[in-house]
């Protein structure tokens, strides 16, 4: 009679049990699993991120700390948890597990997170996105990647100049962000650049200009 009652170890949330009467609970040949407990007041997410992601955030943190900033406080600011509806998990989150080495067969390293979830919304299993800060550029010039165009490794954009003449511009890139390039060299904020007939242009061509605002898909917000 004293092997009538189990107690489990833990608090949390129970699934469907899997045995049936009679059944030998865990022993072989044909164990079976009794059931599953979860403690779902805090989140434990696995996540890969690649080497050259690695690389940029461990950057990041150095450049950090040279500062005299606490990376774990920028960290908390950054990790967010992106449910499957769209919506932003409440709590942020907290690095506590890399692993040792990138793994040569993905090319990948394993980290892990935790997100405190009092309110129990999240459940093992579900699908989800982590956004966090890898890198910071003040004031980063942005033009749309449509606007950019490439030969033999060159980048370039078509410029409005004071004269309402066309010229090309070499210009120099960064990381893609949305649907945008970040520009580190070759343009300034006030540069006039051509956004619609980029097919029916060409240098010292005159225009008439029309300011156009640019409707971009990205959603800097989230």
């Amino acid at each position: 009679m004293s092997y009538t009652k189990i107690y489990a170890p833990i608090s949390g949330i129970i699934g469907i049990s899997e045995a049936k009467v009679g059944d030998y609970v865990g022993k072989e040949p044909n164990p079976v699993v009794l059931n599953a407990i979860s403690r779902i007041d805090t989140i434990l997410v696995q996540f890969s991120i690649t080497e050259k992601e690695y690389l940029t955030f461990a950057k990041f943190v150095n450049e950090l700390k040279k500062q005299g900033i606490d990376p774990s406080k920028e960290e908390i600011k950054s990790l967010k948890l992106i449910l499957a509806d769209g919506s932003t998990h409440e709590y942020p989150g907290r690095i506590d597990f890399t692993d040792r080495q990138i793994d040569p067969t993905t090319g990948t390293l394993l980290v892990q997170a935790s997100f405190s979830n009092p309110d129990r919304i999240i459940r093992p299993g579900q699908f989800a996105r982590l956004k966090i800060k890898m890198k910071e550029i003040k004031g980063a010039l942005l033009v749309p990647q449509r606007c950019v165009t490439e030969l033999q490794g060159q980048y370039s954009v078509f410029v409005v100049n004071a004269e309402n003449k066309i010229e090309s511009r070499q210009i120099k890139i960064g990381e893609k962000i949305g649907d945008y390039w970040i520009v580190s060299e070759g343009l300034t904020p006030q540069d006039k650049i051509v956004l619609e007939g980029l097919q029916k242009v060409g240098s010292g061509l005159e225009v008439n200009p029309v300011l156009t605002e640019f409707e971009s898909q990205t959603n800097f917000n989230k």
